[in-house]
């Protein structure tokens, strides 16, 4: 059998834990709420997609577990296309950038707070580059299936007990 290209996909862009990397943004960046849970027998938790957004109804807010917002953004580094996903603490780098359209062209260093996997990442604007329009990635429907394999195959969540503040 002669050799067959990989299936189409996309790259996850990890930071890494000891210097900085600098990516260039190729699209739209694209929001998407997730809740996280350990799965039966799982050790680590995954995410399962909120549904609220598209149906009104979400069974894991319901059960009253934390929504996150994610930020999906198509970028580019090295010459490569990849995936970054941020949260919250990056969302006011992302609004100054909506204030500049348009978003390909963006240009961002990205650090670690400290050296630590699970250490919040920082995001600063370091100016802009040419993008062509036509290098542009629309990320749309990737996004859109991200979190759902988990939600098929997790059960309904049990309520979460009152947190007392």
């Amino acid at each position: 059998m002669p050799l067959q290209p990989p299936e189409p996909g996309w790259t996850w862009l990890t930071v890494p834990l000891h210097e900085a990397v600098d990516v260039t943004c190729m699209g739209e960046p694209h929001t998407w709420h997730t809740h996280w849970t350990v799965p039966p027998g799982g050790r680590r938790p995954v995410p399962v997609r909120c549904t609220r957004a598209e149906t009104t109804a979400c069974p894991w807010c319901e059960a009253g577990h934390e929504r996150r917002t994610r930020y999906v953004i198509p970028v580019r580094t090295e010459g490569n296309l990849r995936l970054l996903e941020v949260g919250r603490l990056q969302f006011p780098t992302l609004a100054a950038a909506e204030l500049e359209p348009p978003w390909h062209g963006h240009r961002w260093r990205l650090v670690r707070e400290r050296p630590h996997k699970n250490a919040p990442i920082v995001m600063r604007s370091v100016g802009r580059d040419v993008v062509h329009p036509d290098e542009a990635v629309d990320i749309a429907v990737f996004v859109s299936t991200l979190g759902t394999d988990h939600l098929r195959l997790i059960d309904r969540p049990a309520p979460q007990p009152a947190r007392s503040r």
